[in-house]
């Protein structure tokens, strides 16, 4: 890694366009310049906009991409196949500008890029924002070289506990033609991981031991995770207070300073998962029945799924939960880390 450490090497940075991506890359951007790393990340107008206040006064550069159409609304494989052809087309330019660039680090899911940055003379780094466990499911369980079959209740997979069929991704077992595009990146991962120079996972050796020691037998992969720094947390907080959103979070912290150290279940469904009305409705009724504090951040546009019967409850003096109603619920996620309440995690890709 001699290549990224070094106080004076410049790196280009690619995320993905998915806010659950995004965020990690930032974190990971930002680690970089505090080792004296220069990071340039580059992506569209529309992603940027996204990553702006979170990447401002971090010495990190932004690249933005101008682009005349605008991406596709509602349909995620539509936006990555799109996203692809844009950066695809643009890529050799923005390396041309940065002359002085010698690596480029991507978001896994983009590993698209490789072949082309390798033709441009940059070293890659595959970055994954997501735990092991994900990739070595992809690894066992891809279409075209499997011989696991999927017609029993549970899986046994080398390295991974005993999995039922609705442990997996939906894509893998139940939806691969609804979301071709995913399934295409997710699963291409296996071979297009191979030709990166290094695989960085946002997770660390003691929470994925056995995982971790299986995938380095088949990936040149490093762990580097937690991927955030404490000091960008107390400026977010501050952040925060200043744009007015301040009551609301302070509120919600103090009601989780005020809980027993890790008594309180976090739960976040990221910025695509769309439950149903039933899923909304079991949840809520399983989150009162543990009797556990909890904290359940919901995005505006899915609060009229929620029972009313749990809408009630929550208002009563004494509940043992607190609804955060919140249209950015990435904002929130790095200030719960710092929180010594916060103990069991209900969130997607297990971030």
């Amino acid at each position: 890694m001699d290549e990224i450490s070094s106080k004076n090497i410049h790196v280009l940075a690619l995320p993905s366009p998915l806010q659950g991506h995004i965020n990690p890359m930032v974190h990971f951007s930002k680690c970089l310049v505090s080792r004296r790393v220069n990071v340039t990340i580059f992506t569209l107008d529309f992603v940027c906009m996204s990553m702006l206040s979170d990447c401002n006064g971090s010495l990190i550069n932004i690249e933005s991409i101008p682009h005349d159409e605008s991406p596709p609304n509602g349909n995620i494989d539509d936006l990555l196949e799109w996203y692809q052809v844009q950066i695809t087309n643009n890529f050799r330019a923005i390396v041309e500008k940065f002359p002085d660039v010698k690596v480029l680090i991507f978001d896994s899911l983009a590993s698209w890029i490789i072949d082309l940055a390798h033709q441009l003379g940059l070293k890659v780094a595959a970055f994954s924002p997501i735990p092991c466990a994900p990739s070595a499911i992809y690894y066992h369980m891809h279409p075209e070289t499997s011989k696991i079959p999927l017609d029993g209740s549970t899986l046994s997979l080398p390295s991974l506990p005993l999995l039922e069929k609705e442990d997996l991704p939906s894509f893998v077992y139940q939806h691969r033609d609804l979301h071709p595009t995913i399934a295409r990146l997710f699963f291409g991962l296996t071979i297009n991981l191979k030709k990166a120079d290094w695989l960085l996972f946002n997770t660390f050796d003691v929470l994925e031991n056995e995982v971790i020691n299986w995938l380095r037998t088949q990936y040149s992969i490093k762990t580097i995770g937690p991927t955030f720094l404490p000091i960008y947390v107390d400026k977010q907080l501050r952040d925060i207070k200043e744009n007015g959103l301040s009551h609301n979070v302070e509120t919600c912290i103090n009601w989780l300073n005020s809980r027993e150290i890790g008594s309180v279940v976090y739960v976040s469904f990221g910025s695509l998962a769309r439950l149903g009305e039933k899923q909304m409705e079991e949840l809520a009724s399983g989150l009162l029945m543990t009797n556990c504090y909890f904290l359940w951040i919901v995005r505006i546009s899915e609060v009229h799924k929620l029972p009313k019967q749990f809408m009630s409850k929550l208002s009563k003096e004494g509940h043992n939960g607190w609804m955060f109603l919140y249209s950015l619920w990435m904002e929130f996620d790095t200030r719960i880390v710092k929180l010594r309440s916060a103990n069991g995690w209900y969130a997607p890709m297990g971030r």
